[in-house]
């Protein structure tokens, strides 16, 4: 009996004690977390400090690169706290990295702030000026600081911009920090989009866009490592073979996709650019021109995340941009699809910024970004070079819209992907076959052409494996992406491949 009763308490303790933790866990999450406790989180800016810093070198800088990296350091996270009481509005911590005199600054234009704001810095541009005899003082110039921000309306974010400014700033060194004691801002004169202006009009890109006009392409994966798998199982005899068939078939482009989270690795980045290098290297030899599709999957398009994606692009941009074999930029693969998730006005801002930044990294190649669907076409639209979309739904009046859409835009317009697939068993009682799969194809191929449309092809080869972190785990999902190729599983050719090759021939 005493065994019984002494079960009871302890089951009603441990009971009483999951409701009370679960009722705290619960409160959390709906009352929010408090603002300040976001202050007494541990941020580690080291390495991104490093990555979004660039130093003009003078004697005084390389004679001190201690001090010159701990100002980098301290300077960032100055930055960080400056821009978390904008947008928190507090003053909370900044004595940590901001003499008094900038403290009542700050203040001072926070009671002048009505709304909050979401501000991230993407890039500094120092210059150590002076350096004081007991190396207590330190004065830099900031030449251009680029920033993007948000203001907070209704706890919604709104109103993107991106801006940049330069100032001079006085550094005092105290508890083994460097401390702002004091800046003087400047008028910038020049901006992104004005060195945009600047270098957009040359005849590299001219002739580009004409190259675009002619596109006969097919979007690329090796048959056995699709997506995910395959730079890191990529096999050059497998591309130098691949790469051949593709010219047999007498196509002249093709469509790449550079994964953000396989390239973004600081320790693999040589590694995948060397890759990168060998393929473009084989299509240069196949005499194939190459579309670069940027960004594919990336992890998000919030503020705090543009710092590392901009280090990302101008890794990619600065090492590939004047292979001969490439063609033409995509941005990123259909964007519309992140507007559910990320919502559309976020995913706006990030693809208009981006584009900006990759006409000003590189001003020689033409930009895209390709759309799921036809009727979003006319988004952005004004800063691209071409336009370009995707058709999966058999639609007889698409050459019809897509002339409404050349009359508007007086742009190329690429029919990037289109296809058909042809699986095979019990998830292809509503599928089509490859005569179907042929005849669709080569009707669309002759509309285009007929319309003077450049095309993409997806895909070479039906596929040996998808990978789950693209489609899940469904089945039929799965089933019907892997039989979209002109080539079988087995390495037999399907009717498309000899009616294809055989239309391209005249």
């Amino acid at each position: 009996m005493i065994k019984k009763i002494l079960h009871r308490v302890i089951l009603f303790a441990s009971l009483l004690g999951f409701f009370l933790v679960a009722s705290k866990v619960i409160s959390y999450y709906q009352t929010g977390a408090n603002h300040k406790s976001v202050f007494l989180t541990p941020i580690a800016l080291d390495n991104q400090a490093v990555n979004k810093t660039v130093w003009i070198n003078n004697a005084l800088a390389e004679d001190h690169p201690n001090i010159k990296y701990a100002l980098t350091k301290d300077l960032n996270y100055a930055w960080t706290w400056l821009n978390k009481s904008l947008l928190y509005q507090t003053s909370s911590y900044l004595e940590n990295y901001f003499h008094d005199d900038m403290i009542n600054k700050i203040k001072s234009q926070q009671s002048e702030q009505i709304i909050p704001v979401n501000r991230e810095i993407i890039s500094h541009k120092l210059e150590l000026l002076h350096l004081s005899l007991d190396k207590s003082v330190a004065v830099i110039k900031d030449h251009k600081c680029v920033f993007v921000q948000r203001e907070i309306h209704d706890d919604s974010e709104v109103n993107f911009f991106t801006d940049s400014i330069s100032y001079t700033a006085i550094f005092v060194f105290s508890d083994g920090i460097w401390k702002i004691n004091n800046w003087i801002s400047e008028v910038m004169t020049d901006t992104i989009y004005e060195q945009q202006k600047l270098i957009r009009e040359n005849i590299i890109l001219k002739e580009k866009l004409k190259a675009i006009n002619s596109i006969r392409g097919i979007n690329y994966y090796s048959q056995d490592h699709p997506w995910h798998y395959f730079w890191d199982s990529l096999d050059v005899d497998i591309i130098k073979s691949d790469f051949a068939i593709v010219k047999d078939l007498n196509l002249n482009t093709l469509r790449l996709f550079i994964p953000f989270q396989t390239f973004n690795q600081a320790d693999k980045e040589k590694f995948y650019l060397a890759k990168l290098d060998d393929v473009l290297d084989i299509a240069e030899g196949k005499n194939l021109q190459v579309q670069l599709t940027l960004f594919d999957f990336p992890v998000g398009f919030t503020l705090d995340r543009y710092a590392a994606y901009e280090s990302h692009l101008e890794q990619i941009v600065r090492h590939v941009k004047k292979h001969p074999a490439l063609l033409a930029w995509n941005i990123k693969n259909e964007p519309d699809l992140d507007f559910e998730e990320h919502g559309q006005q976020a995913v706006l801002d990030w693809l208009a910024y981006f584009i900006d930044r990759l006409k000003v990294l590189d001003p020689e190649h033409p930009i895209t970004t390709s759309w799921s669907k036809m009727e979003y076409l006319g988004i952005l639209a004004e800063k691209l070079d071409f336009l370009s979309y995707h058709m999966y739904l058999e639609d007889s009046n698409w050459q019809n819209t897509l002339q409404d859409y050349k009359l508007a835009f007086h742009k190329p317009i690429v029919l990037e992907e289109f296809g058909v697939s042809t699986r095979q068993g019990l998830t292809n009682l509503l599928g089509k076959s490859e005569s179907h799969q042929s005849d669709y194809i080569r009707n669309v191929i002759t509309t285009a052409e007929n319309n003077y449309t450049p095309w993409m092809l997806w895909t070479l080869y039906d596929f040996n494996q998808i990978p789950k972190a693209v489609f899940r785990s469904r089945p039929w999902i799965i089933s019907k992406q892997s039989h979209f190729g002109l080539i079988r599983k087995d390495g037999s050719q399907k009717e498309i491949y000899h009616r294809l090759k055989d239309m391209l021939s005249k």
